[in-house]
């Protein structure tokens, strides 16, 4: 059978791809690693989860099921995201949709989290990394999704034969 080649062969070259698409490759990369790194707060116990923030200057962690409930599974999407985001750095071409998807939400959720934070007066370097980080992480996933985007597409005549 004869199928239409995927939109970037993971054999061919660095130096033959482009470099927006090699960095957007390596932003999905370093975002995604970052996200999953939140997979351990899911193994953390409720005692190290109030170690750590009254260590930031927050007082005592409150106690119960839904702050032990909310905490694990706040880690556990992120870490989900995570994945996400590092299948997307796999074929940034395929997934450029979803990585556009993944800027304008990393904008729109940066921004949210930083208004919290503000309301909430959360500790100024919490403050400061978390929603900027995020909106830059988004902004930089943008301009590159767009750089990606306007380049010269593949020859569509490229075939491969399968059984």
């Amino acid at each position: 059978m004869i199928r239409p080649a995927r939109p970037t062969d993971p054999a061919k070259p660095a130096s033959a791809r482009s470099a927006s698409r090699s960095a957007l490759q390596w932003v999905l990369r370093f975002d995604g690693i970052v996200l999953c790194c939140a997979v351990f707060a899911i193994l953390l116990s409720d005692a190290r989860m109030n170690e750590m923030h009254e260590g930031m200057g927050m007082g005592p962690l409150p106690e119960g099921e839904l702050v032990s409930y909310l905490t694990r599974t706040v880690s556990g999407l992120y870490f989900l995201r995570g994945v996400l985001v590092l299948l997307c750095s796999t074929d940034v071409l395929r997934y450029l949709p979803v990585v556009r998807l993944l800027g304008w939400g990393n904008l729109a959720f940066g921004v949210f989290v930083l208004i919290l934070d503000l309301r909430l007066g959360m500790p100024a370097f919490w403050t400061w990394m978390e929603g900027p980080s995020v909106i830059g992480i988004g902004l930089v996933m943008l301009v590159l999704a767009g750089a990606v985007a306007r380049e010269p597409s593949e020859p569509a005549s490229s075939t491969v034969l399968s059984r």
